[in-house]
């Protein structure tokens, strides 16, 4: 599907045999919810990091304790059985509530492949009460070189695209055409226009490919948002997650 949010492409996997290619089968993405049910919850806001400087942002400023708060977690069930081990499941999105339960704030981490891009989010929005009075604030990452513009921009920097009834004020200057956003947080953003969802995109154009201190604090006028009202204003005790992710990440490269 192709929308004026973004590009996502609506690519199947499928196991096509060799001897007749017509014999196919789409192949339907399972996912397992566990910890907390909040199917019965009313949210005012929910806030979803996608990609590592999202999530740094989320951890290091907006998660309550050292811990995180986690509520819950989305796997994906990973069938192995053409390769003969057993069925694994890999972590696709981490759940987290603010001090007053008033926010959700869901991470992901993974990389999202295009063909369980819809599935995903069709998972996503099962698991939570999201409609008309619930705030969306979608938070994404994306090369420099992906951004198009006239003038000479030094990165990092935040561009913002809305759903037709978003009506507050925002932080970050809208995004240029013919610039295009993608992947989950498009399907995110489009499915939430679709359902008339207030809902905000913030994607932070980046000019490495590893986290750092100013892509990560490039989110910060966003904490003035009400959905970030519950957090508690400690800047060294963000800086000091900060150097923590950052530290972490250095041993793993």
């Amino acid at each position: 599907m192709a929308s004026f949010f973004g590009e996502i492409l609506p690519v199947v996997s499928r196991a096509v045999d060799d001897d007749d290619s017509d014999d196919s089968e789409i192949i339907v993405p399972s996912f397992v919810w566990k910890g907390e049910d909040f199917t019965n919850l009313k949210f005012k806001h929910i806030v979803f990091g996608i990609g590592t400087v999202a999530t740094g942002f989320i951890e290091s400023y907006c998660l309550p304790n050292k811990d995180g708060n986690e509520k819950a977690k989305l796997c994906e069930i990973i069938d192995c059985e053409n390769t003969g081990s057993k069925t694994k499941e890999r972590c696709v999105l981490k759940v987290y509530c603010d001090d007053k339960e008033d926010t959700i704030f869901c991470t992901c981490m993974s990389h999202v492949a295009s063909e369980i891009i819809w599935p995903l989010k069709d998972q996503i929005f099962s698991k939570f009460q999201i409609n008309t009075s619930t705030n969306i604030i979608i938070l994404d990452s994306a090369p420099i070189h992906d951004f198009k513009s006239n003038k000479d921009i030094t990165a990092p920097f935040v561009r913002s695209l809305c759903t037709n009834n978003f009506n507050k004020k925002t932080v970050f200057p809208m995004l240029e055409q013919p610039n295009l956003v993608k992947g989950i947080s498009a399907a995110i953003l489009t499915a939430c226009e679709v359902e008339d969802i207030p809902a905000e995109l913030c994607v932070c154009f980046i000019a490495t490919c590893v986290v750092d201190f100013a892509s990560i604090q490039a989110f910060c006028p966003l904490l003035t948002n009400s959905a970030f009202a519950n957090v508690t204003m400690d800047n060294d005790l963000s800086v000091t997650r900060i150097k923590s992710l950052l530290s972490n990440q250095a041993t793993t490269h």
